[in-house]
């Protein structure tokens, strides 16, 4: 039977923003999820950088989709985005950029760097919540995630 259990990596350093990308996407009790939040680039390689059989917490490895801010302190999201995609093991794990950038120099460098999406952060709740419920609804319900190698 396949495993539908999807690990949500959500690296934001902001509190306010961590809460509302939760709230936004509202979770399904259908699959099962668990979300893992890291404040910085630096906690979320360590994270990652892990036994690729086995999660932090030592059980098997699940499917794992990263949302993740570029402008924290230490290691930017641009920085670890260029870390995870170029890293055999971890290259294939999807990672939306979820950012208040709307630098077209930033959008062109994530996606040249491997990012699977790119989402500017608006002002607007509602709107807010119509992107998160997009992405969940592609990333999380539509498409076939892999297993990190």
């Amino acid at each position: 039977m396949e495993d539908d259990t999807v690990d949500i990596l959500i690296v934001e350093d902001s509190d306010d923003d961590y809460e509302a990308t939760l709230r936004a996407l509202s979770l399904p009790a259908a699959i099962e999820q668990r979300v893992v939040r890291c404040r910085d680039g630096v906690e979320a390689w360590n994270t990652l950088n892990v036994d690729p059989a086995k999660d932090a917490d030592g059980s098997e490895a699940r499917r794992l989709f990263i949302i993740m801010d570029l402008n924290m302190p230490g290691l930017d999201g641009r920085a670890l985005l260029a870390k995870i995609k170029s890293h055999d093991q971890l290259k294939s794990i999807p990672v939306a950029i979820l950012t208040t950038s709307d630098d077209p120099a930033d959008v062109q460098e994530c996606y040249r760097k491997g990012a699977n999406t790119f989402v500017k952060k608006p002002i607007n709740w509602s709107v807010f919540a119509t992107q998160m419920e997009a992405l969940k609804a592609f990333w999380l319900n539509s498409a076939t995630l892999p297993f990190r190698l």
